[in-house]
């Protein structure tokens, strides 16, 4: 656990920040404001399980920022999508069942929110994996089309298009954990 959250979990939050940075160079705001909220939900999922490993007593594993392969928008799209169904249908199931052995309830308890939240994704991840080659056009003009609001739940990293009437459907904690991502 301690790797997943140094490098994979600050490595997206990094990488999908960069990505909302180029896309805005781009001229593409609304995927930028989509990174920007992947990349607050990322963050979170780090700070959650920073929080269980700290509860067990293991210091943070040292954290090197590694260099950060940035393309243009439709590359780092096509990149993204790929590593988030990967980690939707294969990383999370399989740390999952690794802490499961371990009985560790908070940690249990985080990658099972953490995954729930991952999974919320999954349409719009698909739209864009088929979207990023030369329908980018398309993809571009669908996502425009889009709900230009992501909130993201600050306890579960639950992320979506609208505010919940009144539990976050992950972690069923009180709305008021929910905050717009804003440039």
């Amino acid at each position: 656990m301690n790797w997943f959250v140094r490098f994979v979990l600050l490595t997206a939050h990094g990488l999908y920040l960069k990505y909302a940075e180029r896309a805005l160079q781009e001229h593409y705001p609304h995927i930028a404001r989509l990174a920007a909220a992947l990349s607050v939900s990322e963050g979170i999922h780090a700070l959650n399980c920073q929080k269980v490993l700290a509860d067990l007593g293991v210091a943070p594993a040292p954290y090197h920022d590694p260099k950060l392969s940035i393309a243009d928008t439709p590359t780092n799209l096509s990149h993204a999508s790929a590593a988030e169904l990967d980690e939707i249908d294969t990383r999370y199931p399989a740390y999952l069942e690794r802490i499961k052995v371990e009985n560790v309830t908070g940690a249990i308890g985080v990658i099972t929110r953490s995954w729930q939240a991952e999974r919320q994704h999954r349409d719009l991840i698909e739209r864009l994996r088929q979207g990023s080659g030369f329908l980018f056009g398309v993809m571009v003009q669908a996502l425009e089309a889009l709900p230009d609001q992501y909130y993201v739940c600050s306890f579960c990293g639950s992320t979506l298009t609208w505010l919940p009437s009144d539990k976050c459907p992950i972690c069923e904690g009180p709305v008021s954990r929910y905050n717009e991502v804003t440039d």
